[in-house]
C-alpha cells in the first residue's frame, strides 16, 4: 500500500461508502490516517442502510469511526442518465459534513458512479475509489480523436457540467487490481484484510471449508439485475452454463469429487426452495456436494463483500461469468475461472462487449485468471 503521509501525522479521513467494496478498500486504507468519517450514499428505496452501517461498522473494525451520515441518492435517475441533476442536491447535503471535518481531512470516494463523490470535489480533492474494472476502460483502452475529447471536455466545463471521468489531475486511482505497469494506480490488496468481527462471524462457514477436499465457489450468474438488491435471478434458466464450466474445471484438473459452494450475488433476491433443489440436484450429476454460503451467514452478512469470505477461508476455485470479484481475487491462493463460452449463447451484444472487456482488462494485471 502506498502512503503518502508520514506516518507521525495521521490527518483524518472521509470515505464515501456507495457500496461494501469501499468498504473493504477502506478498512485497508484506514491504517494511514486518524479519525474516520464515513457518508454513506445509497439508494435507501432500495438498499437497507441499517444493513449496510453494520456491515460496514464490522468490515472498519475500528474505535476510530467517529461519524456516519447518509445522503440519498436515486439511483434509477442516475443510470436513466440525470447524473448532473442530482449533484446540486447531493453539494447542499455535503456542505455542513465537510465544514464539520478538520481543514486537513483526506477523502476517498468513487467519483465515476456515485453523484456524492462526484459532487464532494467541489469542496477538496477525493482519492477515486475502484467500484468496478467498468470504471477504468475508456482510460486502459482509449479510442478516438484525443484532441476532440479534450474539446468536448473543455465545453462541458464552461457550460458548468461535472465530468464523470478520472481526469488527468486527479490524485492516484486506489484499485483492488494489480495492474502491470500503471504508475496512477494504488494497488489495494485485499489479502491484507482482517476483522475480528468479521472472522467471528464467519467461523461457522470457515469451519467447513477445511483443507484435504475441493471447495469451489460458484458464483451465480443469473438475468440482468437492476439497481438495488431485490432482484430475481432467473437462476434456473442459466444451469446449463454453471454446470458446463464446473464439470471442465474437474474435468482438466482431474477431480472426481468436489463441494460446490453457490454463492448468490447480492443484487439478486435469495434463491427459492425449488432452486436451491434444482442446484443440487444438477451438481450431483456430476459429483458434486452442494452447499450455500448464505446459510453460514447472518442475514445482512449476505451483503458481505465475497473478497473477505475468501480472505478467511480456504477454497479451491473461484468460478463465475466474468466479474469484477473475480478480477480482484486474482492474486489469491485460489485458482479463480472465467466463464466466458458458456454463458454468451444467454447474454445480448451488449452483455458480451461488457465480458470482452473483462477478458482484456485480465490481460493487463499482474497476475491474469484461466479463461473458458
Amino acid at each position: 500500500m502506498i502512503s503518502y503521509y508520514g506516518s507521525e501525522s495521521k490527518p483524518p479521513v472521509c470515505f464515501v461508502i456507495d457500496s461494501l467494496v469501499n468498504a473493504l478498500m477502506a478498512s485497508m486504507i484506514k491504517k494511514h490516517y486518524g479519525n474516520i468519517t464515513v457518508i454513506f450514499a445509497l439508494d435507501l428505496a432500495r438498499k437497507d442502510i441499517e444493513d449496510y452501517k453494520t456491515v460496514t461498522r464490522d468490515i472498519l473494525d475500528t474505535p476510530r469511526l467517529v461519524a456516519e451520515h447518509v445522503i440519498e441518492v436515486d439511483s434509477v435517475r442516475f443510470w436513466g442518465g440525470e447524473k448532473n441533476a442530482l449533484l446540486p442536491a447531493a453539494r447542499e447535503a455535503l456542505k455542513p459534513i465537510v465544514g464539520r471535518q478538520p481543514a486537513n481531512t483526506v477523502y476517498f470516494g468513487n467519483c465515476l458512479t456515485n453523484p456524492v463523490a462526484l459532487a464532494l470535489k467541489r469542496f477538496a480533492p477525493v482519492n477515486h475509489l475502484y467500484h468496478a474494472p467498468g470504471d477504468f476502460v475508456s482510460m486502459l483502452f482509449p479510442v478516438g480523436n484525443p484532441w476532440k475529447t479534450w474539446l468536448k471536455n473543455v465545453v462541458k466545463r464552461v457550460l458548468g457540467r461535472e465530468l464523470y471521468m478520472i481526469e488527468p489531475s486527479d490524485l492516484p486511482i486506489f484499485s483492488l487490481l494489480n495492474f502491470k505497469a500503471m504508475p496512477r494506480f494504488a494497488h489495494v490488496d485485499f489479502r491484507d484484510f482482517d476483522s475480528a468481527p468479521v472472522r467471528a462471524k464467519l467461523a461457522g462457514l470457515i469451519g467447513q471449508v477445511t483443507a484435504g477436499r475441493t471447495h469451489i465457489m460458484l458464483l451465480l450468474a443469473g438475468d440482468e439485475p437492476e439497481p438495488g438488491d431485490k432482484n430475481p435471478s432467473n437462476i434456473e434458466k442459466y444451469l446449463p452454463p454453471h454446470l458446463q464450466v464446473v464439470r471442465q474445471v474437474m474435468e482438466d484438473d482431474g477431480i472426481s469429487v468436489a463441494t460446490v459452494w453457490c454463492k448468490e450475488h447480492r443484487s439478486y433476491l435469495p434463491l427459492t426452495p425449488a432452486e436451491r433443489s434444482a442446484l443440487t440436484q444438477a451438481f450431483a450429476g456430476i459429483g458434486c456436494d452442494v452447499r450455500f454460503v448464505a446459510d453460514y451467514l447472518t442475514p445482512e452478512y449476505r451483503f458481505l463483500p465475497g473478497e473477505c469470505i475468501l480472505s478467511c477461508c480456504p477454497f479451491s476455485y473461484i468460478v463465475a461469468e466474468p466479474s469484477s470479484f473475480l478480477l480482484n481475487v486474482a492474486e489469491a491462493d485460489i485458482t479463480p475461472v472465467m466463464a466466458v463460452s458458456a454463458f454468451a449463447p444467454y447474454r445480448d451484444a451488449n452483455q458480451q462487449g461488457r465480458n470482452a472487456e473483462f477478458v482484456a482488462i485480465n490481460k493487463l494485471l499482474t497476475t491474469s485468471i484461466r479463461i473458458y
